[in-house]
């Protein structure tokens, strides 16, 4: 292998190791180094069930939150005015 291909290599590492070290960086704090709450706001002392609901779908069938118990449920609001 000559002596060119060996840079290359080391280039290519540096290059990989700037590139981590700039996402590292971006990233800012992990999630539990997060600023504490505002005053007069408190986190829930435990989480709560969802409460019930139902709900048309586009389809024209009803979406319970019963049919939805053990799976994780992402809420989605979105609107267009």
């Amino acid at each position: 292998m000559s002596n060119h291909a060996g840079r290359g290599q080391r280039g290519r590492r540096r290059l990989m190791l700037g590139l981590v070290a700039v996402a590292a960086a971006w990233h800012g704090p992990l999630p539990a180094a997060q600023a504490p709450l505002p005053p007069g706001l408190a986190a829930p002392a435990k989480p709560s069930p969802m409460p019930a609901f139902d709900l048309p779908t586009t389809a024209g069938a009803t979406l319970r939150s019963a049919a939805l118990r053990g799976q994780v449920v992402v809420i989605r609001f979105w609107a267009s005015w």
